[in-house]
């Protein structure tokens, strides 16, 4: 799943906020984003709905919620998608007065559960979009930030070191877009060490972590 950056907010928009964005210039950043096509609308939805039934508005208000105020669709993007699992047969609408509500179907839910690990991908971004809204209200506000017991921002949960730190790594990164073939491959060399570092944490949460300067 690919996703582009910088273009303008449009009804399928889903924006992930830059590590700058924490440094000064906060609001510049804010209309910038990473466009969501209607295959992953579509499975997010479909993902809510198996969670209960709702109305279009229902759906719009919790994809609003869940990303902190930053991805609200319009309902003229929302209906649509809609419409198209009901013709795909994976959504039922029934009449609620003027309303209508949608449930899953079985063959939604299998769908679904195709898909499960894409569509948790999906809420991730909305969950990760959500704490990057409120740590940058608190920049914006300009408020001394609220630590817990272990230096964590309470609003996000996020260590400050750690938000310094992906900031660190997009600027080292940025000072080497000239780099030659030789350096890149060193780069990326390091960088796969770090990645499967970060992935091994899953496996082994409570477990040491490897440098990628020390790993063999």
């Amino acid at each position: 799943m690919h996703f582009r950056l910088l273009f303008p907010l449009r009804p399928y928009t889903l924006s992930i906020l830059p590590e700058s964005a924490f440094a000064g210039d906060e609001g510049r950043h804010l209309m910038r984003g990473r466009k969501v096509g209607a295959e992953d609308l579509q499975l997010m939805l479909l993902a809510l709905l198996e969670k209960k039934g709702s109305h279009g508005y229902d759906l719009i208000k919790a994809l609003d919620e869940l990303s902190n105020g930053y991805y609200k669709p319009s309902p003229g993007v929302v209906y649509p998608a809609l419409g198209h699992l009901e013709t795909s047969g994976w959504v039922a609408c029934s009449r609620e007065g003027a309303k209508k509500r949608y449930e899953l179907t079985t063959a939604g839910t299998e769908h679904l559960h195709t898909q499960q690990t894409r569509a948790q991908l999906l809420f991730k971004r909305l969950q990760h979009a959500s704490k990057r809204m409120a740590w940058l209200r608190q920049a914006m506000d300009g408020q001394p930030r609220e630590l817990g017991p272990e230096g964590e921002d309470l609003a996000t949960g996020w260590l400050p070191e750690l938000v310094d730190m992906r900031r660190a790594l997009r600027m080292a990164l940025m000072k080497h877009t000239d780099a030659t073939p030789a350096t890149q491959r060193r780069l990326i060399t390091i960088l796969q060490q770090t990645v499967e570092s970060i992935a091994a944490l899953d496996e082994n949460p409570g477990g040491p972590t490897t440098s990628p300067a020390t790993k063999e």
